[in-house]
């Protein structure tokens, strides 16, 4: 039985942005889901649950993370209208 994972990696991915990717987590969340693959594909429980419990905990600082870089963007954008005004 082929694996449903066989023609998709993520750690073969090009970044060109590895260092933004770190600085925000989402290389974290990247490693959490290449362990959660390889427990699913070695069909190993308590692994595949420990791994999608990393995935969950990585995904939810990371786009914490975001939602904080979206309001700081969101708030010099206000700032630059209000300088051409």
């Amino acid at each position: 039985m082929q694996s449903l994972f066989t023609d998709y990696r993520v750690d073969n991915i090009p970044c060109p942005h590895q260092m933004h990717l770190n600085s925000i987590g989402a290389e974290h969340v990247r490693l959490a889901c290449v362990d959660l693959m390889q427990a699913c594909e070695q069909m190993q429980k308590q692994k595949f649950l420990l791994a999608l419990d990393w995935t969950k905990t990585e995904f939810t600082q990371t786009q914490n993370k975001l939602q904080v870089l979206v309001q700081m963007e969101r708030r010099i954008m206000r700032l630059e209208a209000k300088q051409k005004n």
